[in-house]
Order: structure tokens, then C-alpha cells, then sequence
């Protein structure tokens, strides 16, 4: 009777088996088992140890031969590149005629550079030359914001394909960091089929993807047998080659010597080229070209220009202020617009400020492209949305579908409100990809900090200041001490953004050890507050991550600018990184 109950149960099993319920055949095996249900069990083991072997036996070669053809895919991998020439043809279209200072729309004829294009000509090189050293390289381009870096490589680009750079462009951060989009750049596997230049603006955004980019590249070039068969050329823009961002890129030790090989420095001094500043009468000829005919004598331009931006970080050979090329161009824009109400240029001119002129050129973003059909709350919801993304210097798209922390979403707007469109009037790109940040940068700092302040709810501006904080994460960090440096009034306004979640906090602590070494020592109070600040929040979320990143800590608060000075050199950072003006 216990064989015929066997078989049944057998049967029953193998009948849901074949009916797609996959469990395990359970039917016991000893000396008292029937012989027809032994035989069946011992040749069901035996399939299964023969597909075993044979899964084993075809693995191996399945899994180099998928090797073999993601290396051959990778070979024929090019990164996408942004071109900033038909991006600016495009925003020139969709703005009808009204004048912007975006760089990629290069509204200003482009001036003087002649040093600063000489050396980036050297550094193309001839592509005729051999050798390791000549097949890749990398530079670097510094200056504050606003100083015309991104203008001076748009115009470069034309020239490099001139030179036989076939593939040149500007290489988007989803590219080059792995997570942000389908496929990014693997620089051990890349090679090129063309001689390609790749331009990374703000690399301090991402230094450990553009540290492994460079060390892969030299690694490969080093290698005479299997080198690159193409040059490969590296243009970085950054405000300083200092901080924490920099020590990463190019390490003390290990590959970073082999990096440093591989840079064309200006000089056997210095690693970075710093861009040059305009001349006075360069800066005016821009300031005229957005004034057009109107009546004004240089004296009251370059008066207005400089209290608009003294920024002696940018100083010329001389040793005198050389204001920016982006404050002339948005101050002449804001006084030309005005002018047009009837009040007088004198007057508009005697007036200026650098917080009238950018809250002038927001207005009129606002007014011309952020605003028109709005229903609702539509704008407000879009432009929390824009300040997040900025802070955190761009946000994929997928952050808005799953990637937003649930405190944030009664203060942004959810996917059946997004309006691509609109979005993209406000700061360009394909929202459908990426949500990219206000720029020019300076202008997205003052937009971000005055927002923050107009809002009426200290729960939503809380919000927003750890969303982006938390989804920018070290880049916020960057964002953040652009803030205290280019507008510390309002940065202090805001309580120095010190934020309220865990996350978010390791953000603050990184911005706060580079704001250890950058900060002036007359602001001994600001410095006070972040470190005291960071300290409160390792304390209260018991974080060894955030312990470990906070600022070192001198023993006596309040004693004057005499151990702000000797904590700045005990500090792990004692760099003056991402330092923008003089305000």
C-alpha cells in the first residue's frame, strides 16, 4: 500500500510541475521503496547533475565571450557631447530677440583671449607628433565665476575642429558618472576613433569620476604596445585648481604623479592657466554693444562697472580691479532695458548695485520665460523644483519619478504637473533627461538664496534647503560655498542653510571643511557658526560619517581672529577653493 501511495503522490507533484508549480519532487527514497519510483528518481538526479555539468561547462566561455563583445562595443563607444554652439542657436530662437547671458549664446562679440587661445592652441598640439606624451593630455582653465571661462572654450571648440579635433564638445556630467544615465563612459576600455576633445566644466561637481577618468586615460596612454591610436585632449574649467575637490583629482600620492605627468602646465611653476581678465576698454565695448546707441560717457560705464563687481581676484597686470565680463554684460542689459521706461541713463547708472542687476535680469527671466501660462501654484511648485536642482548642480530626471525624499514632495510638483516645457524655459536642456541648474552660476546663487528668503513657510524653506542638500550631496556641498563666498549677507540671512536631516548634514560638513581654509579671518563669526553648527548635528544624529568630515575644532569659541588663523592650519582643509568675489 505504501508504493501505490508513493506513486500517487508522484503523480500528483509531477502533474503540478507540468502545470507550471516548479516545487521540488518530495517523494521519500529507502529499501522499501517501489523500483519504478526508484528508477525514475535516480534518473531525474542524474538530469539534473548532467544540466549542472553542462551549465559549468558553458559558463566560462559565455561569460568571456560577453567580455569579449563589450570590449568590442566599447571600442566603438563614443560619448555624447554637448554642443554649446547649436544649443545657444536654439535658446536664440526660442528667446525671440530678448538678450541673455548665457554663454553658450555668446549675445557679446567675442574679445581679446589672444594669450589664453595661444596657450590652448599649444595644447591641442600637432597631430602629427608620436608617442605617449603627445597622444593624451589634459589642462586646466581657472578663474572666478563669471570671468568668461565657458565663453573663451565655446570659442576654442571651433578652432580645435579646425585642427583636425573631429569630436570635441562639452562632456555632460550623466556621461561621465556612472548611475545618472543608461550608459556612461568606462576610460579603461574607451579608445578613440578620432583625434577627440572633451571639455568638463566644473569638474569639483564629480572629482572622483574625473580623477578615474584622467588616471585611466594616462594609464592607457603610458602603454607603448596599446596606447591611443587618436590624440585625446582634456580641457578642465574650474575656479581654482584648490580644496578638497583637487587633492582628489590629483593625489599626493599613487596615480596622481602619473596624472601630473600627463598635464600641459603653462609653466613648470604652476599646474593651472588662469584665464586672463578683459581689458577696460574690452569691458566697455561689451557694455556698449548691449546699450546700442544710447548717449553715456565711458567714465559713468566703468564707474558703474566697478561697483557692480570689484573683484580684485580677477586684477589686472597693473594691480587694479578688473571687473567680469558677465557683470558688464548684465549690467548694460538692465540699464538698456530700463531705459526704456524714460528714466535717464545717468540716473540708471548712479544707481546700480549688484543686487539691482541680478534681481533686474531674474525679474525679467521670470516675467519673459518662467511665468507666461501658468495656472495655480504651477510657478511656485517649478521654481522650488529649480532651486533643489541647483543646489544640488543638476538632478536626473528619475529623481523626480522615484528619487524625491517624501518631506519635499508637498513643495514641488508631481509628475502629472510637471510641465517639461516649462522647465525647460527656465533653464534649458531635455527635462525629459535631466533637470538642469539656473545658470549663469552666480545668477543661480542669487536666485536660490533669494527664494529661500521670500518664502513665507520656515517649514518649506527648510524643505527645500535639505532636499538639496541631501540629493546633491557633495555637489551641494559646492554649491554651498559658492553662497557663503559670492553672497555671505544673505547666506547668513539663512542661518548659513544648515540643514536638519542626516543626509543632508554630511552635505553642510563637506562645504564646511573648505570654507575652513577659504573664509577671510574677518568672518571668524561665520566660521564659528558652521563649525559649532556641524558639531550640533554629529551630536544629534550619532553619524561617524559626518563626525569624520566636520572641521577640526579649536578649543576656545570666540577668541578672535589670532585661532581662527591657527585653526585654519590645523584644519584638514587649508585651501581657498571655489572662491568666486570680494563682497
Amino acid at each position: 500500500m505504501q508504493g501505490l501511495s508513493d506513486k500517487h503522490r508522484l503523480r500528483e507533484e509531477l502533474i503540478r510541475n507540468l502545470r507550471g508549480d516548479k516545487t521540488p519532487i518530495t517523494v521519500p527514497a529507502d529499501s522499501t521503496t517501489d523500483l519504478e519510483i526508484v528508477r525514475f528518481l535516480y534518473e531525474e538526479r542524474a538530469r539534473g547533475e548532467l544540466l549542472a555539468e553542462l551549465d559549468a561547462t558553458v559558463a566560462a566561455p559565455l561569460r568571456a565571450l560577453s567580455d569579449d563583445i563589450h570590449q568590442f562595443l566599447d571600442r566603438f563607444y563614443e560619448p555624447r557631447l554637448d554642443d554649446p554652439i547649436a544649443k545657444g542657436r536654439a535658446r536664440r530662437d526660442r528667446d525671440r530677440g530678448v538678450a541673455s547671458l548665457i554663454a553658450d549664446v555668446a549675445a557679446d562679440a567675442f574679445r581679446e583671449r589672444e594669450s589664453d587661445l595661444e596657450f590652448l592652441d599649444r595644447f591641442l598640439g600637432d597631430l602629427s607628433g608620436a608617442g605617449p606624451r603627445h597622444r593624451f593630455s589634459w589642462t586646466l582653465l581657472t578663474g572666478p565665476g563669471g570671468q568668461g571661462k565657458t565663453r573663451l572654450a565655446i570659442e576654442f571648440l571651433a578652432r580645435a575642429k579646425r585642427h583636425g579635433f573631429h569630436h570635441a564638445g562639452f562632456l555632460p556630467m550623466a556621461e561621465l558618472v556612472p548611475g545618472r544615465s543608461a550608459q556612461t563612459i568606462d576610460p579603461r576600455r574607451w579608445r578613440p576613433r578620432w583625434a577627440t576633445l572633451l571639455v568638463i566644466d566644473y569638474p569639483s561637481q564629480a572629482p572622483e569620476a574625473v580623477a578615474d577618468l584622467l588616471s585611466a586615460f594616462a594609464s592607457v596612454a603610458a602603454q607603448e604596445a596599446d596606447g591611443y591610436g587618436f590624440p585625446v585632449r582634456v580641457l578642465l574649467l574650474e575656479r581654482q585648481a584648490e580644496g578638497e575637490w583637487w587633492k582628489t583629482l590629483v593625489p599626493a600620492t599613487g596615480d596622481g604623479e602619473l596624472v601630473k605627468d600627463f598635464a600641459f602646465r603653462p609653466s613648470a611653476e604652476r599646474i593651472d592657466h588662469p584665464v586672463s581678465p578683459l581689458s577696460r576698454d574690452a569691458l566697455l565695448a561689451i557694455m556698449r554693444g548691449r546699450l546700442g546707441n544710447l548717449p553715456v560717457r565711458d567714465e559713468g560705464l566703468w564707474d558703474a562697472l566697478v561697483r557692480v563687481d570689484p573683484n580684485p581676484l580677477a586684477a589686472g597686470a597693473d594691480g587694479r580691479f578688473a571687473p567680469r565680463p558677465l557683470f558688464a554684460a548684465a549690467a548694460a542689459q538692465a540699464v538698456a532695458d530700463l531705459s526704456r521706461g524714460g528714466e535717464s541713463v545717468d540716473s540708471l547708472l548712479g544707481s546700480l548695485g549688484r543686487q539691482g542687476v541680478l534681481k533686474y535680469i531674474l525679474d525679467r527671466e521670470r516675467e519673459h520665460f518662467w511665468k507666461p501660462g501658468a495656472a495655480g501654484r504651477a510657478l511656485e511648485l517649478h521654481e522650488n523644483l529649480l532651486l533643489v536642482a541647483t543646489m544640488a548642480l543638476g538632478l536626473s530626471r528619475d529623481r523626480l519619478e522615484t528619487g524625491l525624499p517624501g518631506f519635499v514632495r508637498p513643495y514641488l510638483p508631481s509628475l502629472d504637473v510637471f510641465e517639461p516645457d516649462r522647465y525647460q524655459r527656465m533653464a534649458g536642456g531635455d527635462p525629459d533627461s535631466e533637470l538642469r541648474r539656473l545658470e549663469p552660476d552666480i545668477l543661480g546663487e542669487y536666485f536660490v538664496l533669494t527664494r529661500l528668503q521670500s518664502l513665507r513657510s520656515g517649514g518649506a524653506r527648510q524643505a527645500l534647503i535639505d532636499a538639496g542638500l541631501e540629493l546633491g550631496g557633495d555637489e551641494a556641498g559646492v554649491f554651498l560655498i559658492r553662497c557663503a563666498l559670492d553672497f555671505p549677507d544673505a547666506w547668513r540671512a539663512l542661518d548659513h542653510c544648515v540643514p536638519t536631516r542626516s543626509a543632508a548634514a554630511r552635505a553642510f560638513a563637506a562645504a564646511a571643511v573648505d570654507l575652513a581654509g577659504a573664509l577671510p579671518t574677518e568672518r571668524f563669526d561665520d566660521l564659528d557658526a558652521i563649525v559649532s553648527q556641524t558639531e550640533a548635528l554629529a551630536l544629534e544624529f550619532d553619524d561617524v560619517e559626518l563626525e569624520r568630515r566636520k572641521p577640526w575644532r579649536w578649543s576656545t569659541r570666540g577668541a578672535g581672529s589670532a585661532s581662527f588663523s591657527a585653526a585654519r592650519k590645523r584644519s584638514r582643509s587649508t585651501t581657498r577653493s571655489f572662491r568666486g568675489t570680494a563682497t
